[in-house]
């Protein structure tokens, strides 16, 4: 095994950040577009990226702990640490790309989870601020508009509770700890 085994299974691993990218995204635009038929499918795909994840997370662990030996350096670095640890300049080089685009994924990754975590309870508050709008006299000349907005109210807080219930056991760890801690990115964990 040797360093383009390693280089290997980073763009597999950035296909899959990929992947993981491209369904949060989903995730996160498709209840707005007003329907959410989509989303256990989704779900499901999401479990399976994570899964995948996992598994070329535990090769990559595998091929560092041979790559350290060959190199002689330390098993427990970052891949920033690695990259400058690399013998010749072209190692040094596309490690640092990899880091670059892969940290890159990771943040948007976070991002995207934060907001889809944050979606069901803005949805609520803003349901409810339009609630009180509509059915508070000084605000709103017309209480015709009243018993949509309390239906309204109720089917966000439904919602939520839909969201939190159906939401997958992998979706507040859909980037791997352990890679963003090999992405440097450890301190954004939590």
């Amino acid at each position: 095994m040797d360093a383009s085994d390693l280089s290997a299974l980073l763009w597999q691993e950035r296909a899959l950040l990929d992947q993981l990218l491209l369904n949060l995204e989903t995730q996160a635009f498709l209840p707005q577009g007003g329907s959410e038929s989509g989303l256990p499918l989704l779900r499901e795909q999401l479990e399976n990226i994570i899964e995948s994840l996992r598994l070329v997370e535990l090769a990559r662990s595998v091929e560092l702990s041979s790559l350290a030996k060959e190199w002689k350096v330390p098993e427990n670095f970052t891949l920033g640490g690695l990259a400058a640890s690399a013998p010749t300049g072209v190692w040094t080089q596309i490690l640092e790309a990899h880091l670059a685009a892969m940290t890159s994924q990771a943040l948007l990754i976070l991002g995207l989870q934060k907001s889809i975590e944050d979606l069901p309870h803005k949805t609520v508050r803003l349901t409810r601020e339009k609630h009180k709008k509509r059915t508070d006299p000084l605000l709103s000349s017309s209480t015709a508009s009243e018993p949509k907005a309390a239906t309204d109210a109720d089917d966000a807080v439904v919602m939520q509770q839909n969201f939190q219930t159906e939401t997958p056991q992998g979706l507040g760890e859909a980037l791997p700890g352990t890679l963003q801690e090999f992405l440097g990115l450890s301190a954004l964990r939590g």
